[in-house]
């Protein structure tokens, strides 16, 4: 029997508002910093931050 975990890896998983949030505060709003720190790319950070409507 073949184990699952195998050859699968890890999701990431999606940050929550309250984590971008404090993760802004903590980064005094340095998107490139918080972008990083997800493992996002900038745009990609930029959409979470319009779909939780967090002001940048």
């Amino acid at each position: 029997m073949q184990s699952l975990t195998s050859h699968t890896q890890p999701t990431k998983q999606e940050p929550t508002k309250l984590a971008l949030e404090n993760a802004m505060r903590d980064q005094q709003g340095v998107i490139a910093k918080v972008a990083r720190q997800f493992g996002l790319s900038r745009q990609a950070l930029y959409r979470r931050l319009q779909k939780f409507e967090i002001d940048y």
